[in-house]
C-alpha cells in the first residue's frame, strides 16, 4: 500500500511539473498541424482528434504516424510512461506472488514471442508494435523494475570489462547484422547494458553518473526532452531562410547550442514559478 501511495504521489508531482511545459511545447508545433489542416491534407475530425489525443496522453495508442508523431513528436513517450505508471501496481503485485527473477524470464519470453509474431505477420507496423506501443514499452519497464529489485542490497562489483564487452557486442550486432535477425536479442543486450551501468560500480559508471557536466544535463533532461524538437524545427526554418542549404554541420552546432540555452532558460523560469508558488 505504501508503495502504491508513493508511486501515485510521485506521478502527481511529476505531472504538475511536466504537463504545463508539455502543453507549452505543443503550441509552437500546432502551427505545422494547422498548416496541414488549412491545406486540406487533414480533415477537421482528424485535426481535432490529433489535438485531443495529445492533450490526454493517448497518442501512442493509435497506430498512425499522424497521431503518435504529431505536434511535439517525441512526447509519445510520455503517453507510454503514463501507462507504465499505471502498470507498476500490477508489477509489484506479481513480484510479491512469484518473485522478480521469474517475472523477468516471463517478460523476456513474452517480448520475444511478441516481436517474432510482429516481424513475421505485421511488417508494416513493426515500428509501432515493437517500439511505440505502450504495452510493449511497459514490458521493458517491468524488466527494468525487476532488475532493480533483484540486484538491490547485493554487493556491487566492478564490472567495467562486462560493460565494454556488451557495448562491443551491441554495436557489432546493430551495425553488421540485419536488424530483423537480432531484433529480440538486441533488447537483451540493451537491458544488460543499462543494468551494468546503473546497478554496478566501476570507473566507467562513475565517469558517466558523477561527471559534473552530465549531472547538470541530467538535472534538466525533462526540459531538454520537451523543448528540443520545437527548437530544432524552428531553427532549421530560420537557418534555411538566412543561409540556405549550406553549412549543415555548423547549422547543427548552432541548433544544439540553442537547445541547451532554451532548456536552461525554461528550467530557470520553472524554478522561479515553483519558488513563488510555495511562498504564496
Amino acid at each position: 500500500m505504501k508503495n502504491a501511495e508513493q508511486t501515485v504521489k510521485y506521478a502527481v508531482t511529476k505531472g504538475k511539473k511536466i504537463y504545463p511545459l508539455y502543453i507549452l511545447t505543443i503550441v509552437p508545433m500546432l502551427v505545422f498541424l494547422f498548416k496541414s489542416w488549412r491545406a486540406q491534407e487533414l480533415g477537421t475530425a482528424k485535426f481535432v482528434s490529433i489535438i485531443g489525443t495529445n492533450l490526454l496522453y493517448l497518442q501512442s495508442w493509435i497506430p498512425s504516424e499522424d497521431f503518435y508523431w504529431a505536434l511535439n513528436g517525441v512526447t509519445w513517450f510520455l503517453s507510454d510512461l503514463l501507462f507504465c505508471y499505471v502498470m507498476i501496481f500490477a508489477f509489484f503485485w506479481i513480484i510479491k506472488k512469484i518473485g522478480s527473477k521469474p517475472l523477468i524470464v516471463i517478460l523476456f519470453i513474452v517480448e520475444f514471442a511478441w516481436e517474432l509474431v510482429v516481424l513475421n505477420c505485421f511488417q508494416s507496423q513493426v515500428a509501432f508494435l515493437t517500439y511505440i506501443f505502450p504495452v510493449c514499452r511497459a514490458g521493458d519497464f517491468g524488466i527494468g523494475l525487476c532488475l532493480g529489485i533483484s540486484t538491490k542490497g547485493k554487493e556491487k562489483k566492478n564490472l567495467d570489462w562486462m560493460l565494454i564487452l556488451l557495448m562491443i557486442v551491441y554495436v557489432i550486432m546493430m551495425v553488421v547484422f540485419n536488424k530483423k535477425l537480432t531484433y529480440s536479442v538486441y533488447h537483451v543486450i540493451e537491458t544488460l547494458l543499462v543494468w551494468t551501468v546503473v546497478m554496478n560500480s566501476g570507473s566507467i559508471s562513475r565517469l558517466i553518473f558523477e561527471n559534473p557536466l552530465l549531472v547538470k544535463i541530467g538535472n534538466i533532461s525533462e526540459v531538454i526532452f520537451l523543448t528540443h524538437l520545437p527548437v530544432i524545427a524552428y531553427m532549421r526554418i530560420i537557418w534555411e531562410k538566412m543561409v540556405g542549404n549550406q553549412y549543415r554541420f555548423i547549422e547543427w552546432i548552432v541548433i544544439l547550442f540553442c537547445v541547451f540555452v532554451t532548456s536552461y532558460a525554461v528550467n530557470y523560469i520553472q524554478k522561479i514559478i515553483q519558488v513563488r508558488s510555495k511562498t504564496i
